[in-house]
């Protein structure tokens, strides 16, 4: 979609959970998506997987990263836990407004809420 998009684009990256790197191959389209992007990983607790090559647990074909500790030390909530606060401020979105406080940067935060994601 996106390599259609912007063809003129050198390089895709996606920012992903190292949670969620074993699922890849379920997801939809997943073969593009391993095809056009280079994946920036976040770590997260208790997963230390990504430490070797040879991890069996990460898909064959993904080209990878680790986020500097700098840069994700700042906050350790996954884009999962958003969803349910936005389902949990049923459609208000004042009240997800109060749900993100504190959990997300303050400029993520104002993008979420002007487009409205994960409602």
């Amino acid at each position: 979609y996106f390599r259609k998009q912007f063809p003129d684009a050198v390089d895709f990256f996606f920012v992903i959970g190292a949670d969620l790197v074993p699922s890849l191959p379920t997801w939809k389209d997943s073969d593009d998506l391993l095809r056009e992007c280079k994946f920036l990983v976040h770590p997260r607790p208790g997963y230390d997987l990504l430490k070797t090559d040879d991890d069996e647990r990460v898909p064959k074909g993904l080209s990878y990263e680790f986020l500097d500790d700098d840069i994700t030390s700042t906050t350790n909530i996954s884009s999962t836990q958003v969803r349910e606060r936005a389902t949990a401020a049923k459609g208000d979105l004042d009240a997800y407004d109060r749900l993100l406080e504190g959990i997300v940067p303050p400029l993520v935060k104002s993008f979420i809420l002007r487009h409205r994601l994960y409602f």
